[in-house]
């Protein structure tokens, strides 16, 4: 089963990466994406495990130890 995060890279986002080798850090692209409504791996593979698909063990194997 494969965990997902897909960016559409529109607006804000598009601007940000546009400005990301002067201004702006990956940090603020990935809380523009998480604002503007961005699924993260961490969200996909909770989903899966409420769903009973995966456990939380192989999330914090693929996303790493913390999880939010």
């Amino acid at each position: 089963m494969a965990l997902y995060e897909v960016m559409p890279v529109v607006g804000k986002i598009r601007r940000l990466i546009e400005a990301s080798t002067i201004e702006a850090s990956t940090e603020e692209i990935f809380a523009a994406a998480v604002e503007a409504g961005m699924t993260t791996l961490r969200e996909d593979g909770i989903r899966l495990c409420r769903a009973g698909i995966s456990s939380l063990e192989e999330i914090r194997r693929v996303t790493g130890d913390r999880l939010q």
